[in-house]
């Protein structure tokens, strides 16, 4: 097994040395509008370190061609990378794959911490790059306010400050309840994003969270999917930005959304955060009299 453990340690760092690109210092910070870029990733590890490195490098490219603000990440991303884990690749694509995370997930941990701190510092955008994931931990890393921030999914909260505002990441579960959301809310948090994925096929199932968060608490909501073969189950999913239904067109309550639920891609969004909160600040008096009461007079 050390055996194995040299040879996936020295794939990764062949990748952290194939990366490329010059820092992005932006001139556009400490306004209210600014872009998103949300991706959906088909479950594909990578077979070899220049697969991974081409791959990092076109991410790169795009985000210093697009100038997001904030790039995201879907669940699973990490995992990835344990394609380079020699003889590994199929059974990623079966049960067997969620032993190899719970194996190698410290060191999978480890590789991906270094690996976003130095995408983060190249393209100096706010990052949320998804998960490491194992059965027995799960943890997001963000990177912003040039540094690198790990919640495990049992971290009560999961927030960081971007640029004058907070940013909350949420695991799929905590999305199917107001109650979580809206206490971030309570804590001034404006920007709420995870990583929803489903086994099955249903446009209306896929709207159980974070877009039904979107529509009751009026937020801005990001999604990122990882769709595909994910340790043996189908998945599928839609990366979007979600707003109330009236600030979007023709009311869907979606600011911008992929439409294919089996395939890559990316959702781009120009968001103004002054018109959520034009919006809050229009709700009626008895809407948040009624959360102030829900929530111990704290509104």
């Amino acid at each position: 097994m050390k055996i194995l453990d040299g040879l996936f340690i020295k794939n990764l760092d062949m990748v952290l040395k194939g990366i490329k690109g010059e820092y992005l210092s932006s001139n556009i910070k400490g306004k209210s509008s600014f872009r998103i870029m949300s991706y959906q990733f088909d479950f594909k590890p990578f077979s070899t370190p220049d697969e991974a490195i081409y791959f990092i490098n076109a991410r790169i490219r795009e985000i210093l061609r697009y100038l997001p603000r904030i790039v995201v990440f879907p669940r699973y991303t990490a995992n990835l990378f344990l394609g380079l884990l020699p003889f590994s690749k199929k059974r990623l694509h079966t049960e067997k794959g969620l032993e190899l995370s719970s194996r190698f997930y410290t060191i999978l941990k480890s590789f991906y911490i270094e690996l976003v701190n130095k995408i983060g510092k190249i393209t100096g955008v706010t990052f949320v790059s998804g998960t490491v994931f194992s059965e027995e931990e799960e943890i997001v890393v963000i990177y912003a306010g040039d540094d690198v921030h790990v919640f495990t999914n049992e971290d009560s909260t999961k927030v960081v400050n971007f640029e004058g505002y907070k940013l909350a990441f949420l695991f799929p579960d905590e999305t199917m309840d107001y109650k979580k959301p809206r206490l971030l809310q309570e804590m001034d948090v404006e920007v709420f994003i995870t990583s929803e994925n489903w086994e099955d096929e249903n446009e209306w199932v896929m709207r159980k969270g974070m877009w039904a968060r979107s529509q009751t608490l009026g937020i801005f909501g990001i999604n990122s999917a990882m769709v595909g073969n994910i340790f043996g189950k189908e998945f599928f999913g839609t990366s979007f930005v979600s707003a109330p239904a009236v600030l979007t067109k023709n009311f869907t309550g979606f600011v911008v959304k992929l439409n294919d639920h089996k395939e890559k891609g990316v959702a781009i969004a120009d968001i103004n955060m002054d018109v959520i909160e034009e919006y809050s600040r229009s709700l009626p008096k008895t809407y948040r009299k009624y959360w102030s009461f829900t929530w111990g007079g704290n509104s």
